[in-house]
């Protein structure tokens, strides 16, 4: 029974509970966790970084750290995204991101050199002609432009609050799950549906309602 678990209003210590959970992992996920299984590393000073703190400043958010992340490891998936609470942001950039790190550069060709060989003599048209069918090893990831595109719009969730709202969609959507767990965990009409007669076990209650 629901009352076993803390009386009526247990879907409120449930839920508070998950809320706790989940704020306490956010907050140390970056520092504690995902260093447990990606390499993180400071973006040099240059360009790059110069311009990602002048966008920030524009919008005045607070950013304290650039991180490169080797998501390359992994996957060749390219990502930007930042963390933080108030005035401690960090922005983290996939190194598949960003075209002058990008491991998966190494022996790539940029398409607008003109280091290509070319033939000569009689057969040369033909080799020509055979060279341009031959797939080209482009580089990967993005120039510094297209890599502020891309982090330009994970800053405008920022200012746009749109961190903040999906927060409280997220929890209000968790506070009423719990809340209609507590309000079908008692009828028996409902287990009995699914073959229990005689029981309301709590797990499989949970099972069948979510």
């Amino acid at each position: 029974r629901s009352s076993d678990l803390g009386g009526d209003y247990f879907f409120i210590y449930a839920w508070l509970f998950t809320l706790i959970v989940s704020l306490v992992l956010v907050t140390i996920y970056a520092d504690y966790i995902a260093p447990l299984f990606d390499k993180f590393t400071p973006l040099p000073e240059g360009e790059l970084k110069e311009s990602i703190e002048k966008m920030a400043k524009s919008i005045s958010f607070p950013l304290t750290k650039v991180y490169i992340v080797e998501g390359s490891k992994r996957s060749s998936h390219s990502n930007a995204y930042f963390y933080g609470f108030f005035k401690n942001k960090r922005i983290v950039l996939f190194d598949t991101l960003l075209e002058d790190h990008s491991p998966l550069n190494k022996g790539a060709v940029d398409e607008n050199s003109s280091d290509a060989p070319t033939a000569a003599g009689d057969g040369g048209e033909a080799e020509a002609s055979e060279a341009k069918l031959k797939p080209k090893n482009k580089r990967q990831g993005c120039n510094n432009q297209e890599v502020l595109a891309v982090l330009g719009h994970e800053l405008g969730h920022w200012k746009l609050g749109h961190t903040v709202k999906n927060i409280v969609i997220s929890q209000v959507n968790s506070f009423f799950c719990f809340f209609l767990f507590a309000v079908l965990m008692d009828r028996k009409e409902l287990f009995s549906a699914f073959g229990f007669y005689d029981s309301q076990p709590t797990l499989i209650g949970f099972v069948i309602i979510f």
